[in-house]
């Protein structure tokens, strides 16, 4: 059992790393979600000027 409390508080150490990179990343995916509709735009621009309309 002492072995178990030393090892509980390493664990709950790596949550909070866990919880802090989730909230990282949850950042990363709000700019992915901004950089989309970017990509999206230059899909259509990209498609709008194909060779195949121009045919």
């Amino acid at each position: 059992m002492m072995n178990v409390h030393q090892v509980l508080p390493q664990i709950n150490l790596d949550m909070m790393n866990v919880h802090q990179l989730l909230s990282q990343f949850n950042l990363d995916m709000m700019n992915v979600h901004q950089l989309l509709p970017q990509f999206t735009g230059h899909d259509e621009c990209a498609s709008s000027v194909a060779p195949v309309h121009w045919t």
